[in-house]
This record gives C-alpha cells, structure tokens and sequence, in this order.
C-alpha cells in the first residue's frame, strides 16, 4: 500500500501542512486511526486522503460545521465515496487556489474547535481535582477512626464503639475504592487505600491475638 507524506497530502488537499495536522489531530480525537513510521510521524493512505477530502467537502460544500463534518467521516460505517462521487461529477476539470480568506476561515473553525475542547478538558480536570479533594477528607476522617479503634482495644468497657467504628470504616473505604475506580490518574490515593488497608489488617489481628490469649479483657469482664 503506498502512503503520503504530509507535504503530498496538503497539496492534494489545497490546504496547508498547518491546516493538515490539526485535522488529523482532531479526527484521532474523534477516533481515528493514522498509521506511523517510527519517527511517530503520521503515514496517509489513499483512503487516509479520501476520508479528508470528504471532511472538507461536507464542511465546504454540504455546510456541516467542522466538529460535525470530523463526527460524520470517523463513523465506521462512512464512505468517502458517498460524498465525493456526486461532487467529482459536478466539478470541472480546473480547480482554483484556495484564497487566503478561505484557508483564514479553516484555522478560524479549528481554533474555535481546539478550543471548546480545551474548555472541556479543563472542565473535567476542576471535577477531578474536587474529587480528590473530597478523598483526602475522607481518608483523613477515617484515619481518625482507625486510632479510635486502636485506643479503644486498650479499653475493653469500649468494644461495642469499636465494633462499630470498624463498620463504618469498613463502609466508608468500599466508599472510597469506589470513587477511586471511577477517577483517572489515582494511583496515590490508591495507595493510601493499601495503607488504610493494611491498618485494618493490623488492627484485626491484634484484637484476635488479644482475645486468643485470654487478654484482661475477658478477666475484667468476668469479675
């Protein structure tokens, strides 16, 4: 299969290298898949160019907006041809420059795209970070406890508290690790999940261990 360099497609396309890689980014955004060499520089098939000839048709031509002519070509059941055949058949043999007003127009739409785009990743990083704000809270809220809980073993008259701390601990971190899941980029909160784990771990087996040996709790109890 032979493939394009960028330079090739912009000529066949009118349009600038500039203009071609934004293009191309947005519609990997959009799911697309480009093939690369080794360099990571992207690689354009014939059908590579047909699908952004057809992108800039139906926003030239049929009036889509960018954002919706990028959706309509990435769909897996497009067909460049679809909308280049009635279009082929109407155009003339020559074909005029593009003006300068035109390629303007181009790098007008995919800033304004770029844009809103980086309005939303904006958008859900401010989301993110309250989320993780909010996690914080709570696994200091439950380091709280988890001392309670250690104290209380060396105070046997507070075991029905501790029983119930450990529920609502154990409550609040399947809480947790279920915000967790849901949030990208956690792996430090993830961690601190571990520790809060492996304190429970701790905690369990001390409280066995004591009951085991017949600790003063059960002497105190029974006098």
């Amino acid at each position: 299969m032979k493939y394009f360099q960028s330079g090739e497609v912009a000529d066949m396309l009118n349009i600038s290298t500039a203009s071609l890689r934004s293009y191309a980014q947005l519609l990997e955004h959009a799911g697309y898949e480009f093939k690369k060499n080794t360099n990571k520089q992207r690689q354009y098939s014939e059908h590579d160019v047909n699908i952004l000839s057809a992108m800039l048709a139906l926003k030239n031509d049929h009036g889509l907006a960018l954002k919706g002519a990028i959706e309509k070509v990435s769909s897996a059941d497009f067909s460049p041809s679809s909308v280049l055949q009635p279009i082929a058949e109407r155009q003339s043999e020559s074909s005029s420059a593009p003006t300068d007003e035109t390629n303007n127009d181009e790098l007008y739409q995919i800033l304004e795209l770029l844009t809103s785009e980086m309005i939303a990743l904006k958008g859900e990083n401010l989301e993110l970070k309250a989320l993780l704000s909010a996690q914080n809270g709570a696994i200091k809220d439950l380091e709280t406890k988890q001392d309670r809980a250690l104290k209380a073993l060396e105070h046997p008259k507070e075991s029905a508290a501790l029983k119930s701390m450990q529920e609502q601990m154990d409550t609040m971190l399947k809480h947790q690790t279920k915000l967790a899941e849901t949030a990208p980029n956690t792996n430090a909160l993830m961690a601190e999940i571990r520790k809060l784990n492996s304190k429970i771990a701790e905690l369990e087996t001390l409280a066995t261990t004591k009951q085991n040996k017949g600790s003063f709790w059960s002497r105190l109890f029974r006098k």
